[in-house]
């Protein structure tokens, strides 16, 4: 009895939902200065991303990731400076005596390492 009450209410509450919804005055566009101009932004992209390739050829970026710990947020790092192509060098630079950081410790993938570049301190 209990769950035949609340499967009625379920479905009187879906009803009366959807008849409201149904039956809503069309609401024109409130304010039509919030039109957006899908050319424009196709335009700005476009702009960016000539932008970005000529700063990529007049600046020699150089990416330092510093590592104590955590490798795995140095792998995540490092991925993502490869994929962002900015850059021209990554610098690894790994502060902890106790270990000696590899290129496949840094990028498990067999990947290319030109850009990647390791220093292992030997103190702190």
């Amino acid at each position: 009895m209990h769950k035949s009450l609340i499967v009625v209410a379920v479905i009187l509450v879906l009803f009366i939902g959807f008849v409201l919804f149904r039956f809503a005055p069309n609401v024109p566009n409130p304010n039509p200065k919030y039109f957006t101009n899908t050319s424009l932004i196709y335009h700005a992209l476009k702009q960016a991303k000539s932008l970005e390739v000529e700063y990529e050829q007049q600046y020699q970026l150089t990416a330092v990731v510093i590592n104590w710990k955590r490798l795995s947020s140095v792998q995540l790092a490092v991925q993502r400076y490869l994929n962002a192509t900015h850059f021209r060098r990554i610098i690894v630079w790994n502060k902890n005596p106790a270990i000696n950081l590899t290129y496949r410790e840094i990028l498990p993938q067999n990947q290319s390492f030109d850009l990647i570049h390791i220093i292992n301190s030997k103190k702190n």
